[in-house]
């Protein structure tokens, strides 16, 4: 007689077995689910860095290299404010690169200031001279890679440190 009490419990868990496994594997679905797409997002967020990282890079060049001295371009700052701040809210950067990213982010924050001034004071050509002065020694720090300034060099460190994190595919 016991075997019917046996086969009558195991009847009415077998149900609650199989529902909390199903609950358990949508559970770990869902977690992978968002790994892989966290992943996935902060992957663009890099990438869109590299891009924007490489852009500043070309406009600083370009300033050194071309004879205006107040252009009506600036340094993009876009996948730094929207990205760079995404992956410091998930954690996703290391001490290390948020100082070579916030470093070299300063300085074209700078140059874009005074590509500013540049341009207000285009009708005087004492001030121009002088922002123009400033404008080719912070576009040369931040290209040169073997810049002197404190935070440097900012170009080569901030691109090893993205190159790191784009290469291994986070």
């Amino acid at each position: 007689m016991t075997e019917p009490t046996t086969t009558s419990a195991m009847a009415s868990i077998l149900p609650g077995i199989f529902g909390l496994a199903g609950v358990v594997l949508g559970a770990l679905l869902t977690q992978l689910r968002e790994i892989l797409q966290r992943r996935k997002r902060h992957l663009s967020y890099w990438s869109a860095l590299s891009a924007e990282v490489d852009l500043c890079h070309g406009f600083a060049m370009a300033y050194e290299n071309d004879p205006v001295q107040s252009p009506l371009y600036r340094l993009p700052t876009l996948a730094y404010e929207k990205g760079f701040l995404a992956l410091l809210a998930d954690g996703a950067t290391t001490e290390n690169e948020a100082h070579c990213i916030l470093r070299f982010y300063g300085q074209v924050l700078q140059i874009n200031r005074g590509l500013e001034y540049a341009h207000a004071g285009r009708n005087d050509p004492k001030t121009l001279a002088l922002e123009e002065s400033r404008l080719k020694l912070k576009t040369k720090n931040l290209i040169d890679p073997n810049c002197t300034d404190p935070g440097g060099p900012y170009y080569s460190a901030v691109r090893g440190a993205i190159d790191r994190r784009v290469k291994r595919r986070l």
